[in-house]
């Protein structure tokens, strides 16, 4: 079911379906400029992370452009050397604010909002990357700072109850913003996409813990022999 809601491009990128309304949407509205300079910095944030995962030796499977990002997906989903998943994770964010940097000394030389909306966007893009929650950059570095201390398992298990924590403020800001005249709809769209996959990383606790013990058994086993 879910490959259904893929349109492969090429073997190595992949479009949500909703997207391409959203796309249409943002041309008939007259947004599209301000959507499309969204998606460009986000494919610049996944790029950073594609070039630190080259660099560490991390396989990239392909991309996918969903309705509410672009996200790089790996070839394995456990990445087994912390400090390459802290490389990995933090990369993206360090695209957004060197961009940011950029837009803002062009802006400092020819003052146009073009370069102060790229500027927010980009320190927007960081700002939101960088909260502890998973799946977010900020909880795959919480997740792999624990995992040296504690151990796959309990970093796992301690980083996705505390990712509640982060989305929860979002949802709790959001909800606020819906009583007032400030509301901001994206809000919203944010905190059910995290609580959404912040779900799917619940359910991936337990395969962790079988595939751990299962190795850990293996282990067991060859020692055994050696005996």
């Amino acid at each position: 079911m879910a490959k259904k809601l893929y349109i492969n491009i090429t073997p190595y990128v992949k479009i949500h379906i909703l997207f391409l309304p959203l796309i249409s949407a943002s041309i008939f509205g007259n947004y599209h400029t301000m959507f499309l300079s969204a998606y460009a910095c986000a494919m610049l944030h996944e790029l950073g992370h594609i070039l630190a995962a080259h660099l560490s030796g991390v396989k990239i499977s392909h991309i996918e452009i969903l309705p509410f990002g672009i996200c790089a997906k790996l070839k394995s989903e456990v990445i087994k050397n912390p400090s390459a998943e802290i490389a990995i994770a933090i990369s993206g964010p360090l695209v957004n604010i060197a961009l940011a940097l950029i837009a803002f000394l062009f802006k400092s030389i020819i003052p146009q909002n073009s370069f102060v909306y790229w500027e927010q966007l980009n320190l927007s893009l960081a700002a939101i990357n960088l909260l502890p929650a998973l799946p977010l950059d900020g909880g795959r570095i919480m997740r792999a700072y624990l995992t040296k201390k504690l151990g796959s398992i309990r970093a796992y298990n301690i980083s996705v109850r505390f990712s509640y924590i982060p989305i929860s403020l979002i949802l709790g800001i959001a909800v606020y913003s819906l009583m007032t005249s400030s509301f901001n709809f994206s809000l919203i769209l944010i905190s059910a996409f995290l609580l959404g996959n912040l779900c799917l990383e619940q359910k991936n606790i337990s395969k962790n813990v079988v595939s751990e013990l299962l190795n850990y058994s293996t282990k067991l086993d060859k020692n055994t022999l050696n005996i």
